[in-house]
């Protein structure tokens, strides 16, 4: 049977995987701030802001006053191919997959 954990898996995996295909996640291998993130990538502000929000709030982002970066435990997790956690972008697949299933009802 489900459960509230097990409910949260695909949020987290949607926002991490939103943030990699519009650039946000390469972008914050440097620090930043976010105007520039939100200028250099042409993103509404908005959105950028929530997803930041979030980001931050699972770990994958650090903030601090204006400035804005990674996380170094998502720096090792993304980018490490020495971590012993390391994922790279594997996760992705199954991010496309789950975008494809959201589509299911229409298909059937």
């Amino acid at each position: 049977m489900l459960d509230e954990k097990i409910m949260a898996v695909p949020q987290e995996l949607l926002i991490l995987g939103a943030a990699v295909k519009t650039g946000i996640i390469n972008f914050l291998c440097e620090t930043t701030t976010y105007n520039d993130l939100t200028n250099n990538l042409s993103l509404n502000p908005r959105a950028v802001w929530v997803v930041l929000q979030a980001l931050a709030d699972l770990g994958y982002v650090t903030k601090s006053g204006e400035t804005i970066t990674l996380s170094e435990e998502a720096r090792r997790i993304l980018y490490d191919p020495t971590a012993s956690n390391y994922v790279g972008f594997a996760f992705m697949h199954r991010y496309n997959m789950i975008r494809s299933w959201a589509h299911l009802p229409e298909v059937i």
